[in-house]
């Protein structure tokens, strides 16, 4: 998964940016990744931080398309569109992308996590 692809490069860098391919899909469906951690922060401390945002990413943005949340020592970003080399001005503390479920009570607690 992405999620997973982000936490594994966390553990041998302080940021990047790449895209995977959905298992058994097309090769046009992609999602894309981002992680960045503070430059003062060892590596493995960066792996910390990013596997605890991709685990909070994963449960407040269930069923989303995407999600990003920043905190203090790193910032996390996926989305099935790309957006790296995008200028994006908005403040992000989390956020989820455009949701692909139906179930409405998922829906509103999905979105109150994402108001922390």
């Amino acid at each position: 998964s992405i999620l997973s692809s982000i936490i594994n490069s966390a553990s041998v860098s302080n940021f990047n940016n790449f895209k995977v391919s959905l298992p058994g899909s097309a090769q046009n469906e992609v999602v894309y990744g981002f992680f960045q951690c503070r430059g003062d922060l060892s590596t493995p401390d960066c792996h910390d931080c990013v596997a605890a945002v991709t685990g909070r990413l994963g449960v407040s943005c269930v069923g989303a398309t995407g999600g990003a949340l920043l905190l203090d020592r790193c910032f996390v970003r996926y989305d099935n569109t790309s957006f790296v080399g995008d200028e994006d001005k908005a403040v992000v503390s989390d956020k989820c992308g455009p949701s692909v479920a139906n179930d409405t009570d998922l829906l509103a607690r999905r979105d109150a996590s994402c108001r922390i």
